[in-house]
């Protein structure tokens, strides 16, 4: 009797670790959401006019599987302050300023799994009242990383990032480039969304930031990335 107790408890501790060995997480991390609306790269007209300096838009995003909540991360791009709204729900009506240039993305997080998924991000204009030309968005820096720590071939660099602009104007940027956060232009009107070769020093910090120029002379500036050369 006693070796059958013993026999059953050994199929049942095998049973039960089965599928989590090597020390396995048996749980499940969300998924990215897809975003809908306001439609990256556009101008957003669809809203409810509030008064003459603000209206409500309704952020729209698919369903994400294993998902419990939901923040919307909504980032207005003139002043770079950013509004956070959790939610259980796949749109939230927020109010924006009209005329203003924001950037939003969707965190899915699941209450069985520490792990967060962050969505696309998507930029905007929210419509305005005798707007007939828009600045480009500001670019969205790729390379080097913020705070990245690189080693570079024979010293040298390259710099890339991406620009957009509501109207497809742009006709250049300008890439301010140094060893001090207060840099000056290092090139200006480059016609490509990168520079190449850029001769850096072992042991320095680096800044870089993009202005982007657009037919009607609208423009728009980054805030500063730094990196250090190892």
């Amino acid at each position: 009797m006693k070796k059958l107790i013993a026999l059953t408890v050994t199929i049942c501790f095998m049973a039960c670790t089965k599928g989590n060995e090597g020390g396995e997480s048996d749980t499940i991390a969300p998924n990215a959401v897809g975003l809908v609306f306001p439609e990256n790269n556009s101008e957003c007209s669809e809203g409810t006019i509030i008064d003459d300096k603000n209206s409500s838009i309704v952020f729209k995003w698919d369903p994400s599987e294993n998902t419990d909540t939901y923040t919307l991360q909504l980032k207005n791009l003139n002043t770079g302050i950013t509004s956070v709204f959790p939610m259980n729900t796949t749109e939230k009506s927020v109010t924006v300023e009209r005329g203003v240039p924001y950037s939003w993305e969707v965190i899915s997080t699941s209450n069985s799994s520490t792990e967060v998924v962050k969505s696309e991000t998507w930029q905007f204009y929210s419509a305005g009242d005798g707007i007939s030309s828009y600045a480009p968005f500001p670019a969205q820096l790729i390379s080097p990383i913020y705070e990245a720590q690189i080693t570079p071939t024979n010293n040298l660099v390259n710099l890339s990032w991406s620009g957009s602009d509501v109207d497809g104007d742009i006709v250049g940027y300008d890439v301010y480039f140094g060893d001090t956060e207060t840099t000056e232009p290092f090139q200006t009107l480059v016609q490509e969304n990168k520079l190449e070769n850029i001769k850096v020093t072992s042991g320095t910090t680096y800044y870089w930031k993009i202005r982007t120029h657009d037919s009607q002379g609208n423009s728009s500036t980054t805030n500063s990335y730094k990196f250090h050369v190892n």
